[in-house]
């Protein structure tokens, strides 16, 4: 990145020679200098093979750190690639047109934008139609559908309620963005929404949209997260004048009823996870094969019964309480607070 770094070096320069009748001068900040993303106009496209529905035209936008566009330098190369996954079903050209050739469904095209040396990229998922009903929906709306249950275990599943002008459910992909700290587990969806496992408490806007035969859908909610269904302790070495000892962070983490628990081990030897009482802990389905319960030790197998380097571990506990567990070797005390409150 040859023109860019000199860019970044005269802003820096400069700062740093400023003179007192430059006082006022502002150096760049890395949001506005930084190539930190690129983003797709469409990322989820239902296309026909009858014309005028059977191309698109796909556009990208590098952006930067805070979301605006990103404008490199003059000097610095740009180079522009489009990938599709499977070129019978879907064409694209170097300018980035898709065209349908056959029915298929999630078809992914990849594109990647290289400015100077560094290169990001975006993906567009295609569902191309023989014989669709290409008149406009009546209805697109998301909701969401008894999914207290589920939010006891720390997912969200939101259907996507898509009706065709006749009241009837249609098919077609969509995507899903949020606005706050937010896993989402399937990001494309067809009828039926992603999974959204809530990170932090917050409130967040999810956004479903679709390209469908020439005209995009859009709708909104809100999601209000009240409570934590997710949590992590993560156990470091640190090295003190020589002598080695393990430390816990968090040492402390509440989460609500049924949500998953993570251990990482980011040490330099195995370890295990005891809990004072592991009556209520049990295996997350996550982990697979779901690891003993037996003695207390929530991250072992039968073979092997230390949480290895560079590992992690899940478990769940579905009934509130304080549950204090430790660290061996090493005695490191954690507590793990689970309230539905």
């Amino acid at each position: 990145m040859k023109g860019m770094g000199a860019f970044l070096s005269a802003a820096a320069l400069v700062a740093l020679g400023c003179s007192a009748n430059d006082a006022a001068f502002a150096p760049p900040t890395p949001a506005q200098t930084v190539y930190w993303r690129l983003a797709v106009n469409y990322k989820a496209v239902n296309l026909s093979l009858d014309p005028p529905y059977d191309t698109l035209r796909l556009v990208v936008v590098p952006r930067r750190y805070d979301g605006g566009a990103f404008s490199p330098p003059s000097d610095v190369p740009v180079t522009t690639t489009y990938l599709v996954d499977d070129s019978s079903k879907v064409s694209v050209t170097n300018d980035g047109l898709l065209h349908a050739r056959s029915p298929g469904s999630r078809i992914a095209v990849i594109i990647s934008q290289q400015i100077g040396n560094v290169t990001h990229a975006d993906t567009t998922l295609v569902n191309i139609f023989a014989n669709p009903d290409t008149q406009p929906l009546s209805r697109f709306s998301v909701r969401l559908v008894d999914s207290t249950k589920r939010a006891q275990f720390g997912v969200y599943s939101y259907p996507i309620t898509a009706l065709d002008y006749a009241g009837a459910p249609v098919t077609g992909l969509v995507t899903y963005t949020t606005t706050a700290d937010t896993t989402i587990a399937a990001p494309f969806g067809d009828r039926w929404g992603p999974v959204f496992r809530p990170k932090t408490i917050a409130q967040t806007l999810v956004t479903a949209t679709t390209w469908r035969f020439g005209r995009v859908y859009t709708d909104t909610f809100t999601l209000s997260v009240t409570r934590k269904l997710s949590g992590a302790f993560t156990v470091l070495d640190t090295v003190v004048r020589g002598v080695h000892s393990l430390r816990m962070r968090p040492g402390r983490d509440t989460v609500g009823p049924g949500g998953d628990i993570t251990w990482i081990n980011a040490t330099t030897a195995p370890f295990d996870v005891i809990f004072d009482d592991p009556t209520n802990v049990v295996a997350s389905p996550k982990n697979r094969p779901a690891y003993r319960l037996d003695t207390g030790n929530i991250l072992g197998v039968p073979s092997d019964t230390s949480l290895h380097i560079g590992t992690s571990r899940l478990r769940r506990i579905v009934v509130p309480g304080t549950y204090p567990f430790h660290i061996v070797p090493g005695n490191v005390q954690g507590t793990l607070v689970i309230t539905d409150q």
